[in-house]
């Protein structure tokens, strides 16, 4: 059993231990639904990122030797550490974030499920054996580790975005500095102090929060650094990919979308209203592969409507501490700021609100349904990241494959029929990385996860997340 100091969760941690910033600045730390400070935390720079990619690059060579099965049994013990802490786990992510206890609670298991799925990948991690055309030769192709990797996690999920990127890189061997957003960190710092506890090398994990533009920067430049995985915005994922081609490194980009769902008349229309609620709500909407733009066949668009204002009347927003509480508050003033402008551009351009539309106070926004919504309109367009929902119709399958294609994005969608081959024909067609056919949570642990388009490219999870931080190096052995 591991010890963890309260006040080791407000440093920055470097080379497996909690420390403050040269410049000893700090910054605070907000509860979004109290606005109570909850920390004053350690704000890291330029300094902190050359010490934490000085702490990767020795730890390195010690975690990428460990033989496989030396390196599961590790992230295994992670796991059960993991469960040990849950609950402090659970409630940081409901005290700095926001999330009911249930939102917090299935964060935390799935956190831990990243954990022991990777441990188990890290046993799989095979190379190949390639005929050669030479009889007097032998070709094989081994896997080894990428080298130090920056992971930049966001703010909306962070224990599943630590799963989802150092659970994985750590199977393939490599050593990592964490940057995560501001408000997230201590979930992050948590967790880096779990993987300490279980064994791994001082330096493994390192984590730097702070002047987010010189940590990234720094990190980005220096050579030692071999690869970036980000989750974030369209604006700072062009960043990321501009400062990693210099390198170049290895990149991989999870920056969200404008998920279509997809009603046809066929469809049981009652459980596809909970499935609509359920994957667009929780967490306030701040999900990235959430669905936004909702397109329901003509012929029951009404039935539609009525069903999902009476489910939308009983959600209860609040308090996320509140075991009631189906969602709580956005994360920042600038998402709320985001959902008005949004919706204050459809009411101008001839969308009507059928329910919510307001906040009930301070970070909160209710459930809202727009009708009227045309593909122009910037909600049609533009990631909302909260609980903001744009109804339209469609008369047929070509128009609704056609519509939903018809923008930037391409990281989730949302099919409900009973017929099959139509699901089929629409999973197919659809510009999407990942496809939930009468399913409001497609994404697995064991399955890749990852967008087209302007939504990014590279893959997390299963054993194609484990492969983006390996490198296939081809030996040619000569029997002459």
């Amino acid at each position: 059993m591991i010890g963890i100091d309260a006040a080791s969760l407000e440093k920055l941690w470097i080379d497996g231990q909690a420390c403050d910033s040269q410049s000893q600045e700090t910054y605070p730390l907000i509860n979004p639904f109290t606005g109570q400070t909850l920390a004053q935390m350690a704000r890291g720079g330029q300094a902190e990122a050359l010490s934490a990619i000085a702490a990767a690059a020795r730890a390195f060579p010690l975690w990428s030797r460990l033989p496989g099965n030396e390196r599961a049994n590790r992230l295994y013990k992670a796991y059960h550490l993991l469960r040990r802490y849950r609950a402090e786990l659970e409630a940081l992510l409901i005290e700095d974030l926001g999330k009911t206890s249930r939102e917090a609670a299935k964060e935390v298991r799935s956190t831990g499920a990243f954990l022991r799925y990777c441990a188990e990948e890290a046993r799989r991690i095979f190379g190949d054996f390639v005929p050669s055309p030479d009889p007097k030769k032998r070709v094989v192709v081994v896997p080894q580790p990428v080298g130090i990797v920056t992971a930049i996690t966001a703010s909306n999920a962070p224990g599943i975005l630590f799963g989802r990127k150092v659970a994985p890189a750590l199977a393939a061997g490599c050593t990592l500095i964490v940057k995560p957003a501001e408000e997230a960190a201590r979930v992050t710092l948590l967790l880096a102090q779990l993987l300490e506890g279980a064994g791994l090398p001082h330096g493994a994990v390192n984590v730097v929060m702070g002047d987010a533009p010189a940590i990234v920067e720094t990190l980005l430049g220096d050579p030692r650094v071999a690869m970036v995985t980000f989750t974030g915005s369209v604006q700072v994922g062009r960043e990321v990919m501009r400062l990693a081609a210099a390198g170049p490194k290895r990149v991989v980009l999870e920056l969200g979308g404008v998920a279509p769902f997809i009603v046809f008349a066929d469809a049981d229309l009652q459980a596809a209203v909970e499935g609509l609620v359920s994957a667009k709500f929780r967490h306030a909407g701040q999900i990235c592969a959430s669905p936004q733009r909702i397109f329901v066949e003509e012929s029951v668009a009404e039935a539609f409507k009525s069903l999902l204002v009476e489910r939308l009347a009983r959600v209860k927003v609040g308090d996320p501490r509140d075991a009631t509480t189906e969602y709580g508050p956005l994360q920042h003033q600038r998402n709320l700021q985001k959902i008005q402008r949004l919706l204050e551009d459809a009411l101008a351009r001839g969308a009507r609100v059928v329910t919510g539309g307001h906040s009930p106070g301070g970070l909160l926004f209710a459930p809202t349904l727009l009708e009227g919504v045309t593909d122009e309109m910037a909600i049609a367009r533009e990631e909302a990241f909260g609980p903001l929902i744009a109804l339209a119709t469609f008369r047929d399958e070509a128009e609704v494959i056609e519509r939903s294609n018809n923008t930037a994005y391409g990281l989730g969608a949302y099919v409900y029929t009973r017929d099959l081959a139509r699901a089929w024909r629409l999973a197919e067609a659809l510009e999407v990385g990942i496809v939930g056919l009468n399913d409001p949570f497609p994404a697995t642990i064991e399955g890749p996860f990852g967008g087209v388009k302007q939504s990014g490219f590279g893959l997390e999870g299963g054993r194609y997340g484990v492969e983006e931080f390996l490198l296939k190096k081809q030996i040619s052995f000569s029997l002459a």
